[in-house]
């Protein structure tokens, strides 16, 4: 499994996050063919375990062919300092 950091200041909604979805052998994901009814990100705080991004809607960046998606911060995602980790669920 492919590991990928983000680092970011606190209070910043830029950049986007943007991904590339991939499958277990590292091909991306045609989420054009796939019955995709949407595409979320939670996020956790690694050292509380608390929620701070709670299945936020994530959207298609291109046509989705090539598994590129993008989740937009807002002000309440990243006004807090620490180390998180995050996952993408398709639906």
């Amino acid at each position: 499994m492919a590991s990928n950091s983000v680092t970011m200041k606190r209070n910043d909604t830029r950049p986007f996050l943007d991904v590339v979805l991939q499958d277990v052998n590292g091909s991306a994901l045609n989420l054009q063919s796939t019955v995709v009814s949407g595409i979320t990100f939670t996020m956790k705080d690694l050292d509380t375990d608390s929620i701070k991004v709670n299945q936020g809607d994530c959207t298609l960046v291109t046509n989705g062919s090539d598994g590129m998606v993008r989740y937009s911060w807002t002000a309440s995602d990243t006004n807090t300092a620490g180390t998180f980790v995050g996952e993408f669920q398709i639906l």
